[in-house]
């Protein structure tokens, strides 16, 4: 974990919430329901707001509101300073199946991810939005679990800058996915994912998870009915109202056990950004 300097964490987290604020907007206009989900929910509910050293905003829609995300003028996204990416965009540092609004002129990138990217290509500061869908059981589930976790880390590595870095059998698979020009692979991976979350959603079922999420243990322990989950519940989140599901403490407690107890220090993750540019002309913060 990171130990930001407090004013640096503190302006991050300021950035986040107004880009939530953002959103939120968005989505009442359009008719889009929404949710914090993981770390924020247990800000939510813990903090009244964010985790103290939390970095970064999870929110959660199901696959019928991700369409109308998508469907969004990019205008209304431009006026506040943001845009929104799906898996079918091109830009490199975008290596998720899911979605991210980002804010535009930002930096904010981890070591580790600095390597295989090329200059100019650091991720904007970002919120991820998670797709949840129908499912018919938790056997539909699990059945699609290794699909998924197979489907995330392909995308990732059909946009890496260099294979060479990679595992063997990895690098194999980079190659061969770039032999063919058009689609592009991470267009094709996206695809394939995309249709086959849509065909299960098709299927109907009262059961509603997530292949979106990148841990396989988590897309099971995030299933519920989709009764418990709906309408959502509103709680303070700083100076805001945030939508959480209505079954959250039992989905929290499911993912986390005792949630509401502070983690020991060690287990107090964040991103660790190597390189944290607000946008303002100050240049990477973390070197100040």
């Amino acid at each position: 974990m990171v130990k930001y300097p407090p004013i640096v964490l503190k302006e991050l987290q300021v950035i986040l919430l107004q880009m939530v604020k953002d959103i939120d907007a968005i989505c009442r206009k359009y008719d889009i329901t929404y949710w914090g989900c993981f770390g924020t929910a247990i800000g939510a509910m813990r903090h009244n707001g964010f985790i103290p050293w939390d970095d970064d905003v999870d929110l959660g829609v199901m696959l019928s509101d991700y369409e109308k995300l998508k469907k969004v003028p990019e205008c209304e996204w431009e006026a506040r300073g943001l845009f929104f990416l799906t898996g079918e965009c091109k830009e490199k540092y975008h290596t998720c199946l899911y979605a991210k609004v980002y804010k535009k002129d930002t930096s904010f990138e981890t070591d580790f991810r600095k390597q295989y990217f090329p200059n100019n290509e650091y991720s904007p500061i970002w919120i991820d939005v998670f797709i949840f869908n129908h499912f018919k059981d938790i056997r539909q589930i699990k059945d699609n679990i290794d699909y998924s976790s197979r489907s995330q880390k392909l995308y990732w590595a059909s946009k890496l800058k260099s294979p060479w870095k990679l595992s063997v059998p990895r690098r194999i698979l980079y190659i061969i996915l770039n032999l063919i020009p058009t689609p592009p692979p991470y267009s094709r991976i996206y695809n394939r994912f995309y249709n086959r979350i849509a065909e299960l959603d098709k299927c109907g079922g009262d059961l509603i998870s997530s292949l979106t999420v990148m841990e396989k243990s988590e897309m099971l322990n995030i299933a519920s009915d989709e009764k418990e989950m709906f309408p959502v519940n509103y709680v303070k989140y700083q100076d805001f109202q945030m939508p959480v599901l209505k079954n959250n403490h039992i989905v929290l407690r499911q993912l986390y056990g005792d949630y509401m107890e502070m983690p020991p220090e060690n287990k107090r993750i964040n991103h660790s950004p190597a390189i944290l540019d607000f946008g303002d002309g100050r240049g990477n913060v973390l070197n100040k």
